[in-house]
């Protein structure tokens, strides 16, 4: 049986942010036949078996040729998702989600078993080598249900319908996600996430003795629609539209600061998210007002609480997906792209804020890992590594490639001095009592100040001898979206660290997404996997390639790329705007979904608003503005009733009314540009005009508290200036015969 952590729970899902209440304050198996093989019939209705070379390591079967070709193999070695050809060697008849495995399911009058997970899940693996890959629950399985696989990040519209009606049917979510659907609707009759095989199967059979009875069946048929209904309902319900300002912004932004665990940074008291979607909007919401605020303290806590934690990869660079104790020291060890991306985003935040080399150290080894091991050698971004990988005794273990015994780190650091390796041991805490069994996660004491120059050389050892390890499972798909979060982190970096290497590793993955990432018929795809499209591309596929893309426009000023991220604003708006609510939504099993609720990156709504008011302030095309303001006022009740959910559409709604908050601004529909830094007490502003405009007559006005005389150049103007307080710009742009109404941006002097 493949080891345990010391971990008992399925792979959580997210919760939520702090909630801050603000208006209350079977069918024949598919064998292949390699040589000592058994033999068998190909699928039914699908594509037929087929025999690839054996990968040890990517073949997660114990069904075994003495020439150690598995046994079976299912209609899944077809797919594109690493995940689902994971499972392509059970003994389970895997069909992937189609419409002919329900008209299957009709056909046979049985249900559905639908398995939902995802490459990297940890408690997925476990199920599959206890559950699916034993041949009795196979059996069962196969012959009283058409089974269904389900990569979560393939669809995730259909993963959020069905995990909002697990969370229903039981009170909690988390993969793998598994449920019985009845075949006619879709509709989900039951729900559970890991089962342990004897449990399973009780609960199988129980379900099937039901299903036999047809006054129950009728019952459950009914029960089923009743929650695939509510389910459905959860992402298209929400409170009437409530005014939005300033006022409101802050009020949220203070509340969940004051949920912040004061003692070890972030919320909650059990596992911990590094919540980054929060902290940005905290940090957002610090860079519009002056002095120290609870949010501030509350973000920068939280981000030094992960960095010091054994949830930051002190060896390798990188964050693991969330820790499962208060105190951050034990991950969960999935690393997930979208967890780079969006933690690089959090840590410029801050370091624009309160510059920091601990900021800034942690964005570089971030980057290097993503470049060392989530990077195609074509240039776009993996989705994830897994948890698992093998141990030293070969048994598959969740963090064995990251976990450390104090004798192997000691080795690894060969000819070091004694006492030197010592001191490295004691910083990094692997002298400390483990709390798994394989070993100790390194992390560091978030009171001390630790000497990175003299720990740094040992890191390096360590990284070399833990590449001597099994490596994890990479999942190589890349998904659009995701790979849209690391072009926006990767040029914002560039931009506000004036490195332009980043940018150009940036440009590099958009061009490639931009050539290869459609659809026949011109859509944006799901994702590439081999350089092939595959899958429909969902509201944060369009939403965060655009917002990337926006972010490479600034950095390297191609107004190419800009029209790029128009055209994708406006193929989203045309293929996916709901007028009955107000919002952007996509098909689904249980009928149309809204992804209106931060999870564990922005929600697809939030980022469209983003994305509509970054083009409003780039672009003179006034429908941008009023597609960010639809999109605002539909989702303003659920800001006000529901604010911890909803904090990158406040972001976003911010950045509509109220302007950026980052080094480089858009003003005048993007006939001007701002450039603003900090030397030390010296604040200057760069401001470039498209060519037969000027910013200089009248000339500007920088007003505020602590500022001094101001100086104004060819280029721009500044002044010595000194805080806590706001520096307000105003200006005028004129050109064309006219001069366009004022406008302002404020600047955080401390």
């Amino acid at each position: 049986m493949m080891g345990r952590s010391s971990l008992e729970e399925p792979d959580a899902m997210p919760p939520p942010p702090p909630f801050l209440p603000l208006a209350r304050a079977a069918g024949a198996l598919v064998f292949a036949a390699p040589g000592e093989g058994r033999a068998g019939a190909p699928p039914q209705g699908g594509p037929p078996g087929r025999t690839a070379a054996p990968n040890p390591e990517t073949i997660r079967t114990r069904h075994r040729a003495p020439n150690g070709a598995p046994l079976f193999v299912n209609r899944l070695i077809e797919s594109a998702s690493p995940y689902l050809r994971q499972h392509a060697h059970n003994p389970v008849d895997w069909r992937p989600w189609s419409e002919a495995a329900f008209a299957e399911a009709r056909a046979r009058g049985v249900m559905v078993f639908l398995s939902i997970g995802y490459a990297s899940c940890h408690w997925c693996h476990v199920m599959e080598e206890e559950s699916f890959d034993d041949e009795a629950v196979a059996g069962v399985l196969n012959r009283d249900f058409v089974p269904i696989k389900v990569d979560r990040e393939e669809m995730p519209d259909l993963d959020a319908q069905y995990t909002a009606a697990a969370a229903l049917f039981s009170g909690r979510a988390g993969w793998p996600n598994n449920l019985l659907i009845v075949p006619d609707g879709a509709w989900p009759a039951m729900a559970f996430s890991y089962l342990r095989k004897d449990m399973l199967m009780r609960a199988l059979q129980a379900a099937l003795q039901e299903w036999g009875r047809p006054e129950r069946r009728k019952i459950i048929l009914q029960q089923a629609r009743q929650l695939g209904e509510a389910a459905r309902d959860t992402a298209l319900k929400r409170p009437a539209p409530a005014p939005l300002g300033p006022e409101v912004f802050d009020a949220a932004a203070d509340g969940i600061a004051r949920q912040a665990d004061p003692l070890h940074g972030g919320f909650g008291q059990g596992e911990k998210f590094p919540n980054e979607v929060v902290s940005r909007f905290l940090l957002d919401s610090a860079a519009r007002r002056p002095g120290r605020t609870p949010a501030l303290d509350a973000a920068t806590s939280l981000l030094k609480a992960i960095l010091a934690g054994g949830v930051h990869d002190q060896i390798g660079g990188g964050f693991h997906r969330y820790a499962v104790d208060r105190d951050w020291r034990t991950p969960h060890f999935e690393k997930m792209l979208h967890t780079q991306a969006l933690m690089i985003r959090s840590l410029l935040a801050a370091q624009a804020l309160e510059p920091d080399p601990l900021w800034e150290r942690a964005m570089k080894r971030t980057l290097a890992f993503v470049a060392r091991e989530m990077t195609s050698p074509e240039g776009v971004f993996h989705s994830g590594l897994d948890a698992d990988s093998r141990d030293s005794s070969g048994k598959m273990e969740e963090g064995a490639a990251y976990l450390w015994r104090p004798q192997e780190a000691e080795a690894a650091l060969g000819s070091m001095p004694e006492s030197e390796k010592r001191h490295v041991l004691s910083t990094l805490g692997l002298l400390t009592q483990p709390r798994l069994a394989g070993g100790v996660t390194p992390h560091l004491d978030p009171r001390a100040r630790i000497d990175f120059p003299r720990l740094d050389p040992a890191l390096d050892r360590l990284l070399a001898a833990r590449r001597t390890r099994p490596a994890p499972f990479v999942d190589d798909k890349a998904l659009i979206g995701w790979n849209g979060l690391m072009i926006r982190a990767l040029a914002e970096y560039s931009l506000a660290m004036d490195s332009p290497a980043e940018a150009a590793l940036a440009d590099r993955a958009a061009q490639i997404l931009w050539a290869r990432g459609r659809n026949p018929d011109g859509s944006l795809a799901r994702g590439l996997m081999n350089g092939r499209p595959f899958g429909l591309g969902t509201v944060e596929d369009y939403a965060h390639l655009g917002l990337g893309f926006v972010a490479l426009h600034d950095a390297m000023r191609d107004s190419r790329i800009l029209s790029a991220a128009e055209t994708l604003g406006d193929m989203l708006w045309r293929g996916a705007f709901h007028p009955d609510h107000g919002l952007l939504a996509a098909p689904a099993p249980l009928g149309p979904h809204i992804d209106a609720r931060d999870m564990g990156a922005p929600s697809g709504n939030a980022a469209a608003i983003e994305l509509y008011a970054l083009l409003a302030r780039r672009t003179s095309k006034p429908e941008n503005q009023k597609r960010a303001e639809t999109l605002s006022r539909a989702i303003s009740g659920s800001i006000n009733h529901e604010a911890g959910a909803h904090t990158e559409a406040m972001t976003a709604t911010r950045i509509l009314h109220q302007g950026e908050t980052g080094p480089m601004r858009a003003l005048f529909q993007g006939r001007l540009t701002l450039w603003a830094r900090r030397d030390g007490d010296l604040l200057k502003i760069d401001l470039e005009a498209s060519p037969g405009w000027t910013w200089n007559d009248p000339p500007p006005a920088l007003t505020g508290q602590g500022v001094g005389p101001v100086s104004t150049e060819r280029h721009g103007l500044s002044a010595r200036v000194r805080g806590p307080g706001l520096a307000v710009l105003n200006l005028q742009l004129c050109g064309e015969g006219r001069c366009l109404p004022t406008e302002t941006a404020a600047f955080r002097l401390g």
